[in-house]
């Protein structure tokens, strides 16, 4: 098991010299944001504009989770960065979260993709991470739920229509690619862009990405494969069509997918996530079907919803050897019912007084998935310290339940939920590859 610290600032610093825009930089005293209990946690946060420090303006913090409680208050940016001190005496997690300020003290506002938003940032740590676990025990039934689920999966054949899409230039000759569908219970196929490299039957590993929330269009990943030689499926989360206008995906998204997450959330029967988590089951059935398939490789790569997602199939599906993933949603539900009580991941099913919903959320909760994961599956996780929308201690408490002996978490002190990337998790994607492919030992590359 490795806790490693997630070093993106150098390219992170390198994306922010392109943009006249001010950000915000976080740091902690300690590179990776992780402490011991009862040890002093220094805060650091900077305004940087084209690489330089942003002088006079003001800025709005707020310190939560430490030792001493909430604290906020007000600081001007200089040439040094502002600093806050605090400590967690017994484990947990702390934030200190800001706010750029406007000439009359509001929220500054500017616009992205067109959209008005608030500049903000911020910087967090944990201490004892490695002893976070689930808020409450998992449903006596959950094995029990998730084998239903399973003979319902095995009642529908795995039969997909494939839709040739052409491949120009250099890659005709190395991969083929299809708009696919592949039959699932529920209504909704596993829908997306299936890339098939042109190489002798049981030679090629799988690769099958997962969609973060909302509603967009699969991804053509058909150079992935061709350099990986690898097959690789790109599904959309919702069963829905590929290649549509970017106005078929906006009125789904505000129409008959709005809110999709509450649907049928007061019995884990009629969740949204089951049929969700079954066309996971269904897109690894599916390309461990395809004659090309090595049968040894399995991998997922995703984020947010798709570590969810990542979650659930590797823990339902024993051949999944690789998991790669950032900042997993949907760990610990039940955040809000434990001691100490913490924020729960997105969804927030955690945040109602429901309690169906409440009740719904555990079945499908990535901590209760993760000790079910095959112990020889490699796994890599990212983890933000300062997200609010997949907060550290849920997903520490999936991680620290992973049984297996090659784990690695990467910790980002200001790492929001947006800020954490693919990067360092593709860099191994690769090498794994070379390395099944060269016949050297798991992981060798990496470490």
């Amino acid at each position: 098991m490795r806790m490693s610290c997630f070093l993106l600032s150098s390219a992170m610093l390198l994306a922010w010299q392109l943009t006249a825009e001010p950000v915000f930089i976080g740091s902690t005293d300690h590179p990776d944001g992780v402490y011991k209990t009862g040890e002093p946690i220094k805060l650091s946060l900077s305004l940087v504009e084209n690489d330089r420090p942003v002088i006079g303006r003001k800025v709005r913090y707020r310190l939560e989770g430490g030792d001493e409680g909430k604290k906020s208050g007000t600081f001007t940016t200089g040439t040094e960065p502002f600093q806050i001190e605090t400590r967690l005496s017994t484990p947990g997690w702390v934030r200190c979260l800001v706010t750029l300020l406007d000439e009359n003290g509001k929220p500054y506002r500017r616009q992205v993709n067109g959209v008005s938003r608030t500049l903000t940032g911020g910087v967090g740590a944990v201490a004892a991470p490695e002893t976070f676990d689930a808020a409450l025990p998992e449903p006596a039934d959950f094995d029990a739920f998730w084998q239903e689920c399973r003979k319902e999966l095995a009642a529908v054949p795995v039969r997909a229509e494939r839709v040739p899409i052409e491949v120009t230039g250099t890659l005709r000759d190395k991969v083929e690619l299809f708009d696919v569908k592949v039959d699932c219970p529920g209504g909704k196929p596993v829908s997306g862009y299936l890339a098939v490299p042109r190489t002798a039957p049981g030679t090629a590993p799988a690769v099958v990405f997962f969609h973060s929330a909302g509603v967009r269009n699969s991804v053509r990943r058909h150079q992935l494969a061709a350099e990986l030689n690898a097959i690789v499926l790109d599904y959309n989360a919702h069963g829905i069509e590929n290649g549509q206008p970017q106005a078929y995906y906006n009125e789904l998204k505000n129409g008959a997918l709005h809110d999709y997450v509450f649907f049928g959330s007061e019995s884990p029967q009629t969740s949204y996530f089951r049929g969700m988590f079954m066309r996971v089951m269904r897109a690894l059935e599916y390309v461990k079907s395809l004659p090309e398939w090595d049968g040894r490789n399995l991998i997922c790569f995703g984020g947010s919803q798709g570590g969810a997602q990542i979650l659930a199939g590797a823990g339902l599906d024993s051949d999944v050897n690789l998991i790669l993933f950032r900042v997993p949603a949907m760990c610990n539900n039940s955040a809000l019912r434990g001691q100490p009580r913490y924020r729960p991941g997105w969804p927030f099913f955690g945040q109602t007084a429901h309690p169906k919903i409440l009740n719904t959320a555990l079945y499908f909760d990535g901590v209760y998935f993760a000790r079910r994961i095959n112990p020889k599956c490699e796994a890599h996780i990212t983890v933000g310290l300062a997200d609010t929308t997949s907060p550290p201690p849920g997903v520490y408490a999936a991680f620290n339940r992973i049984r297996s002996k090659d784990k690695h978490i990467y910790p980002d002190p200001d790492g929001e939920h947006v800020s954490t990337e693919n990067r360092m998790l593709m860099k191994r994607l690769k090498s794994f590859i070379r390395e099944t492919r060269s016949g050297a030992a798991p992981g060798a590359e990496s470490r």
